[in-house]
């Protein structure tokens, strides 16, 4: 079965804070952890890992089929903005080959 996986690159000053609400917030509903530079939050639908670097929030999603990984980019993209509700972020998902599960 395939993998469907896709990247966005935000660019943010504050990308710890993003991940560390984010994962306060998925964590009501669904297993999240996070540190001060990494999250992870498990979805029935997909995965979605978060890693912090210097000026960037990188989202890192994947699922098991293309509806999956759209349902999870729009979940993190919708939680995201509404958090982020005083900095204009620019959040652009790229699909990544279709894998073949091990």
């Amino acid at each position: 079965m395939p993998v469907y996986i896709s990247e966005s690159h935000v660019k943010t000053a504050t990308p710890s804070r993003y991940i560390k609400r984010l994962c306060k917030h998925f964590a009501h509903k669904v297993p999240a952890t996070y540190t001060d530079d990494y999250g992870r939050a498990d979805f029935p639908f997909g995965v979605c890992m978060m890693r912090a670097s210097d000026g960037l929030l990188v989202l890192h999603g994947e699922a098991d089929t293309r509806a999956a990984l759209d349902r999870l980019e729009w979940v993190v993209t919708t939680h995201l903005e509404g958090f982020a509700r005083h900095e204009s972020l620019d959040i652009q998902w790229t699909p990544i080959q279709p894998q073949e599960a091990p």
